[in-house]
């Protein structure tokens, strides 16, 4: 029986970029452990690609309590720059 939430895909049509979207998903709802192990399988396919490396980096940060100031040359996950620094505004 499959998962509610791993409906659509099948599980072998699933790469790297489905991996990385369903983890930008959760990332955005504050599901950090299930967005880090998508974004973590995204970078276990794709190693070279640096966009999933920088997600699963910001994953295991916010996971673990790391958030930073504001860094207006940071590339945020799925959004702007200027999304970003409210974001980070909202959690000082």
């Amino acid at each position: 029986m499959q998962n509610k939430f791993e409906t659509g895909v099948p599980g072998g049509g699933r790469d790297a970029e489905w991996h990385f979207l369903k983890g930008t998903v959760l990332y955005k709802r504050g599901w950090m452990e299930e967005a880090y192990n998508h974004f973590s399988s995204a970078c276990q396919m794709d190693p070279n690609n640096m966009e999933y490396r920088a997600a699963m980096n910001q994953a295991i940060n916010r996971r673990n309590g790391v958030y930073g100031g504001y860094n207006p040359n940071a590339q945020p996950v799925g959004g702007c720059s200027f999304c970003a620094y409210l974001r980070d505004c909202d959690l000082l």
